[in-house]
C-alpha cells in the first residue's frame, strides 16, 4: 500500500485515506475531504474524455467540434516562412509493437535535407516505458514532449506545447496521437489554424479517432480503411499511402549461420519444419465466444505434421486465454512442439528463422506483413470477411495465393509451403520486390510528399 500518493482516486497520507475524488459527467470533479465536499471543478477537457468514452460509432466531427470551442480563445500565430522540417505529434511510444516501428521507419526515411523531430504529448511514459526506442530516437532526431495526465491548467499547458511546436518552423506536422488523445487533438487543432499543414496517419484505423477534422489530408494503410474513414467517419480527404518501413539501407542482414543458430536455441534441429507466428496475445483468441480458432489449427497442423515445431511471440496469456489453450491442447501431447516465448525488439532475425510464418487471425497484424516480405519469408494469411478492419491482406500484392478465406484451406497452403522449398524461395523473391516497389522507406517518404506538394 502507497503511504504517499493518489491510488484508485483515493490520496494516502501516512497511509491514511485523506482524500477522495468523484468525477461525474460534463467534466465534474468532486474532491472530499474526510467524506466533506471541499472543491467542486469543472474541466472541458474532461467532459470531452468523457464525451468520447460515450461514444459509440467512427464518425466524431461533434466531438471534433467541442475541441475547435474549447481552444477558441486562445491566441494563435500565422505560421511565417517555413523551414524543411517536419514535426511527427506522437501521444507516445512503446518497446515493442508496429506503431512505434513506424515511427522510428519514418525517422530514419525522411529525407537528410530536412530536419527532423517528434513531440510527445506524455513524454516521461515514452522515456520510462520505452527507454530503449526513446533513446533510439533521440540519437537521429530532436525529440521534445510535454505530459499531460489530468485537467488541471490544460491551456497554459496546450499553449506551451503549441508555441515549442511552431518554435520548430515545420512545413508538416505529421500526426501519430492515440484515439483518445484530447490534448493531442486540441494541439492539431491550433496548428492548422497557424497555417500548417497536417498529416494525419490513421494507425489505429479499427478505433473511433479524435482529430481528424483538423487534418489536410489522413493517411490510409489500405483501400478498405479509407472507405470506412470516408463513409462512417465522414471524410473524404484520404490518401492510401500503406505502411511505412525501413530504407534500403536499414534492412537486416542475417547470415546463414546466424539463422542456424538461432534455430536451435528455438529447438528446431535439422529435420524439422519450422512455423512462427508473432503478435499481441489478444489477436489469436475470439474472446466474444472464449475461443481460438487459431489455436485450434495449430493443434491440427501439429497433429497432421509429425516433424513440425511452431513458435509464437506473444505476450503473457492471461487466465481465460490459458484455459483456452489448455482446453485445445488437454488431450494430446503435440503441445510439446508448441513454443510461446515473449515479444522482443530482436524479433526479426526470429521472423527470418520460419520456413512459414503463419499470420494471427481472428485479428491480423498489419507491419508483420511487410516485416515478413523485406525479410524475405513466405508468409500464409487468414482473411477476415466477417470483420474488414481486422485483416490485413491488402498489404500484400493482389491476388496472393496465400491468403485464404477459411481454415481447411489455410491448413492446405501451410502444409503445401512446407513441403515445397522452391515454392518457399519463389514466393519470397516476388513478395520481396513488391516491398522494394511499395514500402521502402525513402520512396514511401517522397510518395508523401508528393501527396502534400498536391494540396
Amino acid at each position: 500500500m502507497k503511504l504517499f500518493g493518489w491510488c484508485r482516486d483515493k490520496y494516502r497520507f501516512m497511509g491514511i485515506r485523506a482524500v477522495r475524488r468523484k468525477r461525474v459527467g460534463n467534466g465534474v470533479l468532486f474532491l472530499f475531504l474526510c467524506l466533506i465536499p471541499v472543491l467542486y471543478i469543472s474541466s472541458k477537457i474532461i467532459y470531452i474524455q468523457n464525451k468520447f468514452a460515450r461514444n459509440k460509432n467512427f464518425d466524431t466531427k461533434h466531438i471534433d467540434d467541442d475541441i475547435r470551442n474549447a481552444v477558441r480563445g486562445l491566441s494563435v500565430v500565422h505560421a511565417g516562412p517555413s523551414d524543411k522540417s517536419v514535426v511527427i505529434l506522437a501521444s507516445e511510444i512503446y518497446d515493442v509493437g508496429g506503431h512505434t516501428e513506424c515511427i522510428k521507419n519514418i525517422i530514419l526515411s525522411w529525407p537528410n535535407d530536412w530536419k527532423t523531430a517528434i513531440f510527445f504529448t506524455r513524454l516521461t511514459t515514452s522515456q520510462h516505458d520505452a527507454a530503449y526506442n526513446f533513446d533510439f530516437l533521440s540519437q537521429r532526431a530532436h525529440v521534445s514532449g510535454i505530459d499531460f495526465k489530468g485537467m488541471f491548467l490544460y491551456k497554459r499547458k496546450l499553449y506551451s506545447a503549441y508555441k515549442q511546436i511552431i518554435a520548430m518552423c515545420p512545413r508538416i506536422v505529421l500526426a501519430f496521437t492515440h484515439p483518445d488523445d484530447v490534448f493531442g487533438a486540441m494541439l492539431l487543432c491550433m496548428l492548422q489554424k497557424s497555417g500548417i499543414k497536417i498529416l494525419f496517419y490513421n494507425h489505429m484505423s479499427h478505433s473511433a479517432t479524435l482529430g481528424m477534422s483538423f487534418a489536410d489530408l489522413i493517411l490510409e494503410g489500405t483501400a478498405t480503411t479509407a472507405e470506412i474513414t470516408r463513409v462512417q467517419r465522414g471524410f473524404n480527404n484520404t490518401a492510401v499511402v500503406g505502411l511505412p518501413y525501413l530504407p534500403l539501407r536499414c534492412l537486416p542482414k542475417f547470415s546463414d549461420d546466424d539463422i542456424s543458430g538461432m534455430r536451435q536455441k528455438l529447438g528446431a534441429g535439422p529435420d524439422n519444419i519450422l512455423t512462427i507466428s508473432g503478435a499481441d496475445v489478444n489477436k489469436f483468441f475470439d474472446m466474444d465466444n472464449n475461443t481460438s480458432p487459431y489455436f485450434e489449427m495449430i493443434r491440427t497442423l501439429l497433429e497432421r505434421n509429425p516433424n513440425m515445431r511452431h513458435v509464437m511471440l506473444t505476450d503473457k496469456l492471461n487466465i481465460t486465454q490459458q484455459n483456452i489453450l489448455h482446453s485445445i491442447f488437454e488431450k494430446t501431447d503435440v503441445g510439446q512442439r508448441l513454443h510461446i516465448i515473449p515479444r522482443t525488439p530482436d524479433y526479426k532475425i526470429i521472423f527470418k528463422c520460419a520456413d512459414v510464418f503463419i499470420d494471427s487471425f481472428p485479428v491480423s497484424s498489419a507491419l508483420t506483413q511487410i516485416d515478413l516480405i523485406s525479410l524475405g519469408v513466405a508468409n500464409v494469411i487468414k482473411i477476415n470477411r466477417e470483420n474488414p478492419m481486422w485483416t490485413f491482406h491488402e498489404y500484400m500484392p493482389e491476388n496472393y495465393p496465400f491468403a485464404f478465406d477459411n481454415v481447411p484451406d489455410m491448413i492446405n497452403g501451410i502444409e503445401k509451403l512446407m513441403y515445397d522449398e522452391k515454392l518457399r524461395h519463389e514466393i519470397a523473391e516476388s513478395n520481396y520486390q513488391f516491398f522494394i516497389d511499395n514500402y521502402e522507406g525513402t520512396k514511401w517518404c517522397k510518395k508523401l510528399l508528393g501527396l502534400m506538394n498536391d494540396k
